[in-house]
């Protein structure tokens, strides 16, 4: 078999120390059966004020005219050290090596449907060299580049990248390949594949879509999609920053979001959600982190902003705002403590649930009281000034402040340092709610406390008020600056009901009352009791299940305590508790009748009796007690309790699940009612009122 080579000239600008430039011309050889490249590095620096650089371990450096020393090997890339050289200076580094990292693992027949990854790699399934695989010299110090490719590849190949490409046919199997990257990035990415192409020109930006197969339903779902995107985020935040936009299906389950294009998993393109959830997001990437950069080692804020500009954004249009705060809010809640919490000025990237509850959640937070603060047209012309400002550099938390504070005129300093620069979040408590009548008005009184803080939070705290024979509700700001504080308030009817922050506006740890019991409440305790029905014909498998959880959540710090009901006395306390089987001794404290009555509706608690008898149910429930969620499981057979193990961590928000089949497929699932909130405080209700009937005050959108 004859291998394939191809040659890349490449010619590449880079920012060195921020505002200097240095200029790479490459020519690179590719043999793609023995994924190894061969690169010449001609290098013209001016004014340069960095004296080293890293590049993949796998590549070595083989001439250089300039003297040069290699100093260490720090995980996946190497250290180089030039020795005296000079202010401004052209050079040549001539390198070559296999990049081939995690071949094995993405070789294989499932390679298409692999979640596991690579940070470079080139053989006959596609080309991915990104940032992370350090294929290009990266200097150190260094700021932002801008690049061209000229290449050729096989004319049944496509090349993408950060800028459009340009295909010229120049003999009978390739084409001449050209790509000029005129604004700075922050890497330099080239995807290569087998590529079927769809195109299409859409509020002035070429949108393609780029498949393994010819799929034009799919192409059209994406194409009927991103008008609409285009057009929210350009009135939003400005004109999108790139000349196209491209959707690239990756040979591996990815949702990578890249300067100018998204990278997703065949499997991750066609979820059904994927169009209205992070495709969006993605899109919007291209704003906040991939054209406005962020600064690594001064916190990631790109990924909150994103969040709230995109996926919330759309909860918001869909009139889901309140619930999706309230969900960030619940995440946080779960997921962090005292242990390991972390200012969000820390946060680079996402490792686990408690750094997305911080990195997205807590910073989503942030923007939202900041809109709440000064108002929606101000905090939205303050983005646009920003992304203007700063559109192909790099930006902090700290340019960011400073760019509210310019458009506003205000000191925004405790804000950010609280909310940005300093750890935790208040728990609110609602005191001493009382009226008094003066003459013809009426003066609500209540104290707000801030629980489980050395020092308080300054916040603004909105909160609703009912008044007698009124049906629209009145919504005012309590300025909290204190632990404890009265506030009073005067009406001209009398109050009947106040309701402390209902929309969930403001960043705070959630009463259990406030939120439907959940899965992620017990998956983010760090302490599980399992507790096995010993009298179950089941109990074999249910202890197998057991013993493969204990192994699965031990690894990632879960202390796992396994009983059977016949072995204790009383729930344990302070901790995750899962009840598994009907037959269970304390299957009562899971009685879904018991703990919600009439609050559920008929209809669910029918389809959940079914589901329990004939297949799996599992849900969260507060335990009849009422002071802890406990989580249960009931199987129908025990055979599915082996695909069930690795399912549920990822319906975390849901009360209720419901389950069937071999590979247990998802048929139900869904939030059981709030209760009561210890937030909302009825003063008196003769005529028993309905408070969802009430008018609720207008908000505005943040876009329309």
């Amino acid at each position: 078999m004859k291998h394939l080579i191809l040659v890349f000239t490449i010619t590449l600008i880079a920012a060195i120390s921020r505002g200097q430039t240095n200029h790479h011309s490459l020519s690179i050889q590719f043999d793609i059966p023995h994924s190894f490249i061969d690169v010449t590095d001609t290098i013209s620096i001016e004014n340069q004020g960095a004296n080293a650089f890293l590049l993949n371990s796998n590549l070595v450096v083989y001439e250089s005219s300039v003297p040069l020393t290699k100093i260490e090997q720090i995980n996946n890339y190497t250290k180089y050290e030039f020795d005296g050289l000079p202010a401004s200076s052209t050079f040549i580094i001539k390198y070559k090596g296999v990049v081939d990292h995690n071949k094995k693992a993405l070789s294989n027949k499932a390679g298409h449907n692999s979640f596991q990854g690579t940070n470079g790699i080139v053989f006959e399934k596609g080309i991915y060299l990104a940032g992370t695989t350090y294929w290009v010299p990266d200097f150190v110090g260094s700021d932002l580049k801008t690049f061209s490719v000229e290449t050729r590849l096989p004319d049944d190949w496509k090349l993408v990248s950060q800028a459009k490409t340009r295909y010229i046919k120049s003999g009978v199997s390739e084409n001449k390949i050209s790509i000029d990257m005129n604004h700075p990035t922050n890497q330099v990415c080239l995807i290569g594949n087998k590529y079927e192409r769809y195109s299409r020109r859409i509020n002035d930006i070429d949108i393609n879509i780029y498949l393994f197969k010819s799929d034009d339903r799919l192409a059209e779902r994406y194409f009927q999609v991103s008008g609409r995107y285009l057009d929210l985020f350009s009135n939003l935040i400005g004109d999108f920053p790139y000349e196209k936009f491209d959707v690239v299906e990756n040979f591996w389950e990815t949702g990578y979001g890249l300067p100018s294009f998204t990278l997703l998993g065949k499997k991750v393109m066609r979820f059904p959600w994927i169009l209205n959830s992070s495709y969006p997001h993605e899109m919007l990437h291209n704003y906040w982190g991939n054209s406005v950069y962020v600064d690594d080692e001064k916190g990631n804020w790109s990924e909150g902003l994103t969040t709230y500009m995109a996926d919330f954004l759309i909860k918001e249009l869909e009139n889901e705002g309140a619930n999706y705060r309230r969900s960030q809010l619940k995440n946080y809640t779960d997921y962090v403590n005292n242990e390991n919490d972390f200012p969000v000025c820390d946060f680079k990237f996402k490792t686990d649930m408690t750094s997305q509850a911080i990195g997205y959640g807590k910073v989503l937070f942030i923007n939202h009281m900041l809109r709440q603060k000064l108002g929606t047209s101000t905090f939205v012309e303050t983005y646009k000034t920003f992304y203007k400002n700063y559109k192909f550099k790099r930006a902090t938390f700290s340019d960011i402040q400073k760019t509210f504070e310019a458009v506003t005129g205000d000191d925004l300093n405790n804000f950010f340092q609280q909310w940005v620069y300093e750890t935790g979040a208040p728990k609110l408590d609602l005191k001493n709610v009382d009226v008094q009548k003066e003459g013809n008005s009426f003066t609500l009184n209540f104290e707000l406390r801030q629980s489980g803080l050395k020092k308080a939070f300054d916040m603004e705290v909105p909160f609703h008020v009912y008044l007698q024979g009124e049906d629209r509700v009145v919504r005012k700001t309590a300025a909290l600056q204190q632990l404890s504080q009265v506030f009073s308030y005067r009406f001209p009817k009398q109050p009947i009901r106040i309701e402390i922050d209902p929309c969930f506006d403001v960043m705070r740890i959630l009463a259990p009352e406030e939120v439907p019991p959940a899965l992620s409440k017990l998956f983010g305790s760090k302490a599980w009791t399992i507790i096995l029905p010993k009298s179950s014909d089941f109990f074999e498998a249910y202890k197998t299940f057991a013993g493969d959880w204990s192994s699965m959540y031990s690894r990632r710090g879960v202390k796992v305590n396994i009983v059977n009901d016949t072995e204790i006395q009383k729930l344990p306390v302070n901790q995750s508790v899962w009840i598994l089987g009907s037959d269970n001794r304390y299957a009562d404290n899971c009685d879904l009748t018991g703990v919600y009555g009439s609050s559920v509706s008929p209809e669910l608690v029918q389809s959940i009796d079914e589901i329990y008898e004939t297949e799996t149910l599992v849900y969260a429930i507060q335990s009849s007690s009422g002071n802890q969620v406990v989580g249960h499981i009931n199987v129908s057979n025990p055979e599915s309790l082996g695909a069930l193990k690795t399912k549920l961590m990822h319906y975390g928000k849901y009360s209720y699940l419901g389950f069937s089949g071999a590979e247990q497929r998802n048929t139900i699932k869904g939030m059981f009612p709030v209760l009561n909130s210890p937030l909302n405080y009825t003063i008196t209700n003769n005529q028993k009122a309905d408070w969802g009937s009430f008018e609720m005050p207008e908000k505005e959108l943040l876009v329309r």
